[in-house]
């Protein structure tokens, strides 16, 4: 029994392990910035990531937008829901 917990544990754990995120900032002058953002999971939502690319932009998280494969991402939804992964490529916009 305690065999079958552990297997179970680690099954979870893989399930929600964290992963890194490309995000390409387009700027209004045309320029680009590049960064990631750590400890994403599956699970995560888009509204904690949107809220961690506006600090990081230094920007309102509500001016904040990201799209990924030409669609604006909403916040309710997980990155599990986009299938947004590891290295992902995530577009930022501000507003």
């Amino acid at each position: 029994m305690k065999l079958q917990l552990l297997f179970a544990a680690l099954f979870i754990a893989a399930e929600v392990s964290a992963f890194s995120l490309e995000i390409n900032y387009e700027k209004d002058d045309g320029n680009a910035d590049n960064f990631k953002i750590d400890d994403m999971t599956s699970e995560t939502k888009v509204k904690t990531l949107r809220q961690q690319v506006a600090v990081k932009l230094k920007e309102n998280k509500e001016d904040t937008i990201l799209v990924y494969k030409q669609q604006e991402l909403q916040d309710a939804r997980t990155l599990e829901y986009y299938k947004i992964g590891d290295g992902s490529k995530i577009t930022a916009q501000v507003e």
